[in-house]
């Protein structure tokens, strides 16, 4: 049964590469690269990484990011990185861009 094919398709296109040995832009080591590149500025802010469901889940120091203004300055260079990123409180989701 397909339930969604686009889902099913990408996560078959994923195992294939992973398969291959060259690895999916969603994998841990590409995301999170991506993630530092654009957090270097505030790396010393970060108390935690989480990695699941082809997402970083990043904690952290609530000092660091206590105005909408740091925030929205931090999920902007991700962007600019490719990458989409969501704020709950001192906590950061991570994706790759375009949901993938």
């Amino acid at each position: 049964m397909v339930l969604d094919p686009v889902a099913q398709m990408r996560r078959a296109l994923a195992d294939m590469r992973t398969g291959a040995g060259t690895g999916d832009a969603g994998d841990f080591l590409p995301l999170a690269a991506s993630f530092t590149q654009a957090v270097q500025t505030d790396a010393e802010s970060v108390r935690q990484i989480e990695y699941r469901d082809r997402a970083l889940t990043v904690r952290f120091e609530p000092r660091a990011v206590d105005s909408a203004a740091k925030r929205d300055a931090l999920v902007e260079r991700l962007a600019k990185g490719g990458l989409t990123a969501r704020f709950s409180d001192s906590v950061l989701s991570v994706r790759r861009g375009g949901g993938t």
